[in-house]
């Protein structure tokens, strides 16, 4: 994770406006989907670290070329 851009689960809501209770939900599927990854953030003890992964990486974009 640490070669991309994460932004904590807080920052994520408030970009996009949303409750971060809400969020969490929808960031656990797009992770067990293996969309993002997710790590403690190490300056937030409750927190975590989102991070996208890349659309090349995907399985679906591999067998779609």
């Amino acid at each position: 994770m640490r070669d991309r851009p994460t932004r904590t689960q807080a920052a994520l809501a408030a970009a996009i406006n949303a409750d971060k209770t809400r969020l969490i939900p929808v960031l656990d599927d797009l992770q067990r989907r293996g969309l993002i990854e997710r790590e403690p953030d190490p300056a937030d003890r409750a927190g975590f670290l989102t991070a996208l992964d890349l659309l090349d990486d995907l399985p679906e974009t591999r067998r779609r070329r």
